[in-house]
């Protein structure tokens, strides 16, 4: 925890909101399970939009 600004703490909240996160301690199976959801994730969205 620490102190933070107003400015500050909406700036956490919505980087955390666009960003996924994984907490510690992580194992090797969770980390390669953020992976392939991530790059599924991504290659939809390339997919939509015309960019893969």
């Amino acid at each position: 925890g620490g102190i933070f600004t107003p400015r500050a703490q909406a700036f956490l909240q919505q980087v955390h909101a666009m960003n996924h996160a994984i907490e510690k301690p992580f194992d090797l199976d969770q980390v390669r399970r953020f992976v392939r959801e991530e790059l599924s994730r991504r290659r939809a969205v390339g997919l939509r939009d015309g960019t893969a």
